[in-house]
Parts: C-alpha cells; structure tokens; sequence
C-alpha cells in the first residue's frame, strides 16, 4: 500500500462523506439509541455494567461494541457531543472506504472505478443509518475487518500476517457481525472487475473465503460456549426450523432487497428488474468467455452473496445496516454490467470512464438527500418540543404531556415511515421521555428533569389537564410543517 496515495483517498474520501451527512453534525438532534446517552441524568448509577444497552450487545454477542458503546456513553453529555460523534463515525467510515480503495487499487485495478466504487458503498442506506443514529461501533468493525485484509495482504512474516489478521477479525465479529463481512469485499472487487486473469483471483477467492470461514467457525464455537445462554434469553438464537423457513423466503423477499441499492422503500419490481438485468449481463458475459471460466466465477459471486445474506439466514429480517456487504456486491455488479455493455458497444474511453464518476454522483445526491431529510424531520422535533418546554423554563412544572400525530405512519417531514431510522419520530412513551430528558438537558435546567414527569396519549383520546401541566401537541407541528411546504 502506497502511503501517499492512502492520504489521497482518504482526504477525497472524507471531503465527499462529509458534504453527504453534514446535516447529522450541524443540526442537533437525537434518534432511537442515541437516546440511552441521556438516561444518566435521570439514574445516576454509573456502573455501566447495569445498563440494558450494554447487557443487549453482550447477550447478541457484541462485547467489544457493549464496552464501546459503554465508554461513549460516559462521554456524552449533550446534543453537541453526540454531532462530534456522528463527525467521528463519518471520519472512520472515510478511513475505511479509503483502505478499500488502496488494497484494490494494490490487487491491480485502475484507480479510478477503484476509488469511486468504494466511495459509493459508504452511500448504501445501512451506512446513512449508522452515521444518522450514530453507531460507531459498526463503523469501526468495518475497520477492524478490512485493517486485516491490509496484514493479510502483506510482506510481513507469514506467521505474523497469520495472527494479527485472525486477531483482528475475531475483534471485529465480536463488534458487530455483518461488518466483518467486508474482509470478502475486496476479492469481490477482484472477482468483478477483473476478467483478464481469472487463475489468480480464483486462488485468492479459495485464500480470502477459507480464512474467514475458519475465524468464524471460532467466533461461533466461542460465542456457543460463553454466551448462547444470554443469547437464548435475548431472543435471538438460531432455531433451525426458523433458518429452513428463512431460506425459503430468501430468495423472493432478500434477493430483491438487496438490489434494490439506496431505495429505501423496499420495491421487489425495482429489485426484480436490476436483478434480471445484472444476470442478463452475466449470461451474456459467459457466452463470449470460456464456459467453464464464467461458471466457476457466478459461483464464487453466488457463494460470497450467500455469505454476505447469513444475518437474514440464520435469523431472518432485514436493517439496512446488516445488508451492507450485500449491497455492495450488487453495486459492483451494476457497475461491472455496465462498464461491459459499454465495452461491447465499443463506446469512446470517456463514456467508459466516466460510468464510475456517475455512479458515484448518484449515491452522493440519493444519500444526501435522504439523510438532510430525515435528520431535518428529528431536529423539527426537538427543537419544536424544546421550544414549548423553555416557554416555562421558569415555572414549577409536575408534568409534560405529549400528544402524538394522527398520522403515525409519516414523518413530520410528510415521507413514510420506514424501518426504525427512516423518516421516523419518538412518538413510544418511552422514547419520548428520552426525548424530553435530552431537551431539557439542552435547555440546561436540571430542576424540571427532576420533578417532572412525562405523559402522552394519542390523538384524539381524552386526557386530564391538571395543574402546572405543559401540554406540547405533536400535531401542531404537523400542521406547521405543511404550511411551509416541508410536509
């Protein structure tokens, strides 16, 4: 790996992330388990090791994250920590997508779809939803796995490239499994993109999947020893009546949604069509190339794909943020589709080049886009909630009450609700109170946080209105937002 050009890509890197999620460091805001930061100021204990979080990510397997997660929380004390935060995750992602574009560019690909391809998956709706929450921890996961393809990778003692690498992905399945995934993303990248010496990525393919196969065959025997007895009260244990079930709906429900790239708003025809598409190429490939060379590389793309769907498998459903690696696959499959299309159709060298630049414009404007929206649709609820609460900053208040929207399949920015961090609002009891909690602290009056409690109800049910009572409608906020055109 070249270091200057390393700080190249990771200042390129950096500067389009950045100008992508901007809106999650300048506006303040708090979503889903950002949320927990603020328990502190209501249950002082601050032994972490009693904190739900940190039990939850201990019992999914997660120890590394619960012990991330359990720092970061120490650290955060108000709205202006957590956008350092979001600044932080962005900053590690650009790291990431920077040692993804040196080991390709290092496996022999140009520079220039080497670049734009491994900036554009940090564009896929998982990552807009790790930077948006933010969760840190998946981001440094992905570290972890691709710093060992980078030892992996090279000239250090055989036996040393041997540890390092297993230590390091053992650290980064024991953070958060789907990113340990990206170990496999650069021979992705080598298997697609380049045809002209399949004997050599075919033996790397064989190197990279018997490695990663072997690292978590150890994560699952350590995880089947130590915590399955946690995972089992968790909930989330493999049950292989429910992996036969989930493997008959993998292929209508999961295949779709991973090509359907940054639509959030799962569509099986639009996943359909860019799947039909993609394999329409590969045929198409196949008959120009040698039969057995182009069966032997679909199988090694459909055994990567497999590997890179085992959450929905093993467990069934589907985040945004463990279908990542997926994703990815199928945009390099889009991108590689494409380029050979070009090619056939004998286009200039500009059009070719230039594919890479308008897939990665594409992902920048879609992510952009979305994360502005919906970073724009939780700061309106803050702010509007912390707005009415100053209003009586100075009164003795017993109890805030929360009406909820009518609509509670929108967002207050008018797009439809989606997943858990998409276009959504704290409207459960539960992740009002922290909503209130974290306005209040930004308020920076300690009194009300500590007489007074919070209520909600729905829209339209009956309530009673006591005294020294602060009555927020979320309605209102509604009916704002359509009058200036932001519903």
């Amino acid at each position: 790996m070249k270091l200057r050009q390393f700080i190249i890509f990771l200042i390129g890197a950096f500067v389009s992330l950045y100008l992508v999620y901007s809106s999650t460091v300048m506006a303040p805001y708090v979503r889903n388990d950002g949320l927990r930061y603020f328990d502190k100021y209501y249950n002082r204990n601050s032994n972490f090791t009693t904190d739900p979080q940190f039990k939850w990510l201990c019992a999914l397997g997660r120890p590394v994250a619960a012990l991330e997660e359990a720092f970061i929380y120490q650290k955060i004390n108000h709205l202006s920590d957590l956008s350092r935060l979001r600044l932080l995750t962005i900053t590690v992602f650009a790291l990431n997508a920077s040692l993804l574009s040196s080991i390709v560019v290092a496996l022999g690909l140009p520079v220039i779809p080497a670049f734009c391809m491994s900036i554009v998956i940090f564009t896929l709706p998982g990552i807009q939803e790790c930077v948006f929450v933010p969760f840190l921890f998946i981001a440094l996961a992905q570290l972890c796995s691709l710093s060992a393809y980078v030892i992996w990778m090279s000239r250090w003692v055989f036996g040393l490239r041997i540890i390092l690498s297993f230590l390091l992905l053992e650290i980064a399945f024991f953070t958060y499994v789907p990113s340990t995934f990206f170990f496999l993303i650069p021979v992705t990248f080598l298997l697609i993109l380049k045809e002209d010496d399949w004997p050599h990525a075919k033996k790397v393919w064989l190197r990279d999947m018997i490695f990663g196969i072997l690292a978590a065959a150890v994560y699952l025997c350590v995880i089947r020893i130590f915590f399955y007895k946690y995972i089992e009260l968790s909930g989330h244990q493999i049950k292989w009546d429910s992996v036969l079930n989930n493997i008959k709906t993998f292929l209508p429900q999961a295949v779709p949604q991973s090509f359907n790239l940054w639509n959030i708003y799962y569509s099986k025809v639009l996943g359909i069509t860019i799947g039909l598409f993609v394999a329409g190429v590969l045929l198409a490939n196949a008959l120009f190339s040698k039969k057995n060379i182009a069966l032997q590389r679909i199988s090694a793309l459909l055994g990567i794909f497999v590997i890179f769907n085992m959450v929905w498998i093993l467990l069934g459903g589907y985040l945004p943020r463990t279908f990542v690696a997926s994703q990815a696959l199928v945009l390099l499959l889009v991108y590689w589709s494409g380029d050979w299309l070009l090619r056939m159709l004998k286009s200039n060298k500009w059009a070719n080049e230039s594919w890479p630049i308008i897939l990665l414009a594409l992902g920048l404007i879609f992510a952009n886009i979305m994360t502005t929206r919906n970073v724009w649709n939780c700061n309106a609820e803050l702010m509007f909630i912390r707005s009415r609460i100053a209003q009586y900053e100075n009164s003795y208040i017993r109890e805030i009450h929360i009406i909820r929207p009518q609509d509670t399949t929108r967002g207050y920015n008018g797009l439809s609700i989606v997943y858990d961090n998409f276009n959504d609002g704290s409207t459960g009891q539960t992740e009002l109170t922290g909503l209130i909690r974290a306005a209040l602290k930004d308020l920076d009056d300690p009194p009300i946080e500590m007489h007074c409690m919070v209520t909600s109800s729905n829209y339209g049910e009956p309530f009673t209105m006591g005294p020294n009572v602060i009555l927020i409608d979320m309605n209102d906020l509604v009916r704002i937002s359509k009058k200036t055109g932001t519903h």
